[in-house]
């Protein structure tokens, strides 16, 4: 089984985990295209692209809570990583 792509912005290193619960999805979870295609993919392996249609999902829905939330919002650098304390010293 293939293993996710690290994310990365720029220099800073992401986490990728629900805005809602702060669950983090693994790499068997799956998202279906529904009622597009159907297909069943990982969304943050495409950041949220379907692979048999091509559309651009904007909301992700948690397999943890249930709930949906922005696909970029998943996205985000950890809290005290060098990147973040390093913006922290700067303003």
């Amino acid at each position: 089984m293939s293993t996710p792509p690290a994310h990365h912005t720029g220099e800073k290193r992401q986490i990728i985990a629900c805005p809602e619960c702060d669950y983090r999805p693994t790499p068997l979870d799956r998202w279906s295209c529904l009622p597009r295609c159907g297909t069943s993919f990982h969304t943050f392996w495409t950041r949220g692209t379907c692979p048999g249609c091509g559309l651009q999902w904007p909301w992700t829905q948690c397999p943890a809570c249930q709930k949906r939330s922005p696909h970029e919002r998943w996205y985000r650098v950890p809290e005290g990583s060098e990147q973040d304390e390093a913006l922290s010293v700067q303003t």
